[in-house]
């Protein structure tokens, strides 16, 4: 066996020692954080996660060269509180309002503009516009738990009825238990298409938009502010990395529905 046949032995059971293990854990501890949020987040039939986001995800992680850390799917509010109270977790999506966020969290990646609408079904639309969010006051209003509209709902008088999930929200709108729901635009398309391919006898209701609650902040990716320094500095530099290489740009192009703010930090 030659000099350089047994270099290349060394170098590569070097690089599956206990030296290597070592590195990796001196990298940083991170979780992340998720929830059922289609198209930006969602659990696939096999549990994975699935959706722009966690695409996007996927890419930075494989940068970062962490392709094994899994994103832990939870409530929102269970999520939104361990992502603001512990060091080195990842949340998203997660919208940049309201402004005490930015004392929480660094907000990495691709921005997306949001739009929280109030809905009704199209069959009722013609008696129950209205002029303005003010318009709002003691109409009762569906919103699925802990989400940050429902705050802004009460701001306006509405009647607020919580929900668990966005599927059963738009059951209970499509059942009259109910005249309006407020839900994010994209969300409402997204949940719609997957309940069909869930259930194929679904029939999804015809929904009309009736008024915006708000289109203020953008939506992205948060990293706690109590996180390690190097682990910032990672996400920034894998982020950058893929979209230069275009990653962003190609999964941005399966996701036509989406719109973006724009690119980068």
């Amino acid at each position: 066996m030659s000099f350089f046949t047994l270099y290349f032995i060394a170098i590569a059971l070097l690089m599956t020692s206990p030296l290597k293990a070592e590195v990796r854990q001196r990298q940083p501890s991170l979780q992340i954080l998720s929830v059922e949020f289609p198209p930006f987040t969602y659990q696939d039939s096999n549990g994975e996660a699935a959706g722009f986001m966690s695409e996007v995800l996927r890419e930075v992680l494989k940068e970062m060269r962490r392709p094994e850390v899994r994103v832990d799917f939870m409530p929102w509010k269970r999520a939104y509180i361990l992502a603001s109270e512990n060091r080195n977790t990842l949340i998203y999506p997660v919208a940049t309002v309201p402004s005490e966020r930015d004392k929480l969290f660094y907000w990495l990646g691709p921005k997306m503009k949001r739009a929280i609408w109030i809905y009704a079904l199209k069959a009722d639309a013609a008696k129950l516009r209205l002029k303005n969010r003010e318009g709002l006051k003691g109409k009762l209003v569906g919103v699925t738990r802990d989400y940050s509209w429902g705050d802004l709902l009460q701001k306006f008088g509405a009647k607020v009825d919580e929900t668990i999930d966005d599927h059963i929200l738009i059951l209970k709108l499509a059942g009259r238990r109910m005249p309006y729901m407020a839900m994010d635009e994209d969300v409402e398309n997204a949940t719609m298409k997957l309940m069909v391919q869930q259930d194929p006898a679904f029939v999804p209701p015809a929904l009309e938009k009736i008024v915006m609650l708000s289109s203020e902040g953008v939506r992205t990716f948060g990293l706690s502010k109590k996180s390690n320094p190097e682990l910032l500095a990672e996400f920034k530099r894998a982020f950058t990395s893929i979209e230069k290489r275009g990653v962003v740009k190609k999964i941005e192009a399966r996701y036509p529905e989406l719109d973006f703010v724009h690119r980068g930090l």
